[in-house]
């Protein structure tokens, strides 16, 4: 993946947790590095005290899956909630930064901006 579209996910991801973060301000300031860490992990380029892939998985699941349950408590129509509670269920079939990044566009797409 290019780099500069590795730096577009990882704003979209940090955009997604922001929004969560607009409810509930104790979640941890989120980084769009957070994703870049993981994509460059899995293409060999990755830091070695970052852990390796599936550390990082791990750690962006339970951001993922704090952030959906907040955005669930949004005012949404019946699809988006539908579209949000899908994501919820699906964080524990995480196997890739492209799992991760296929939620964070669903998530964006179904949540207002704030």
């Amino acid at each position: 993946m290019e780099e500069h579209i590795i730096e577009i996910k990882g704003a979209r991801f940090e955009t997604l947790i922001n929004r969560a973060r607009k409810i509930d301000k104790r979640i941890r300031r989120p980084s769009k590095q957070e994703l870049k860490n993981l994509i460059n992990t899995e293409n060999g380029k990755g830091l070695k005290y970052l852990g390796n892939s599936a550390k990082q998985i791990e750690d962006l699941k339970k951001r993922l899956e704090n952030t959906f349950t907040l955005l669930l408590k949004l005012e949404l129509n019946d699809t988006e909630r539908v579209n949000i509670e899908n994501c919820l269920n699906s964080i524990q079939n995480i196997e890739s930064s492209n799992d991760v990044i296929e939620l964070v566009d669903i998530g964006i797409e179904n949540t207002p901006v704030m």
